[in-house]
């Protein structure tokens, strides 16, 4: 009897003993299935086909693969432009991208190419005496001048020397448009002093010309001297 009591004691304290214990759970190291614990985790978004940019955002390489193929595609646009004699539509197909240096070096040195070819046949049709012709030219490469300091640093011509250009075809054409207004070819002058503002919209003189001579061409043809009367 004496020998139950004490079991019975004894089983007592035990579970009083027992139930008063906390479980603490033990914490694995996180490892994914099937993965060696020795080996370094991959860094977030790489498992995805992702990567990391200099600012810390996330670039997935189809993201990255489709902006490659896009400057491949625009390289090969302006390169077909350029040997089709076409400057002008080959700078016209120069994305802000690339202006800005945001490009691949392939790129950048083609659209680097056709600025400056067109500023080299701009010089050549000046020479020529069709400074409407080179007017144009200038003007595109006005407009597509790069915006990164490394690529504008392989343009031939700085910006004010750009406007320079500009300015002399220009006054060009402002003294050829004289020439056929003093002699009383109103509408010959017209077409001339229009080609200005072809490649520079804001000429003063030119509009202020052609304002002039397009009310003196109406004038007289209310009196019945215009040049149309004329050729009757």
């Amino acid at each position: 009897m004496k020998r139950n009591a004490f079991l019975f004691h004894a089983l007592f304290i035990g579970l009083l003993v027992f139930s008063g214990c906390s479980y603490i759970p033990v914490q694995w190291p996180d490892f994914p299935i099937g993965s060696d614990p020795g080996e370094k985790p991959a860094p977030a978004g790489e498992k995805d086909g992702s990567s990391r940019d200099s600012a810390g955002g996330t670039i997935s390489r189809p993201e990255t693969a489709r902006a490659e193929g896009a400057g491949t595609a625009e390289k090969n646009a302006i390169e077909r432009h350029l040997a089709q004699g076409d400057v002008l539509a080959a700078l016209d197909g120069v994305g802000e991208n690339v202006r800005q240096g945001s490009c691949d070096q392939s790129v950048s040195s083609v659209y680097v190419r056709a600025v400056n070819r067109a500023i080299r046949e701009a010089g050549s049709r000046l020479e020529q005496d069709r400074p409407a012709d080179a007017g144009r030219l200038f003007h595109a490469a006005q407009k597509h001048y790069p915006q990164d300091p490394v690529l504008a640093s392989r343009i031939r011509l700085t910006p004010a020397e750009l406007d320079a250009a500009i300015a002399k075809c220009a006054q060009q054409l402002m003294e050829e448009g004289l020439s056929a207004y003093r002699q009383e070819r109103l509408e010959d002058a017209i077409e001339i002093w229009e080609k200005i503002l072809v490649f520079d919209p804001m000429h003063r003189a030119g509009r202020s010309a052609i304002q002039t001579a397009e009310k003196q061409l109406a004038n007289l043809k209310k009196i019945g001297t215009g040049p149309e009367q004329e050729s009757r």
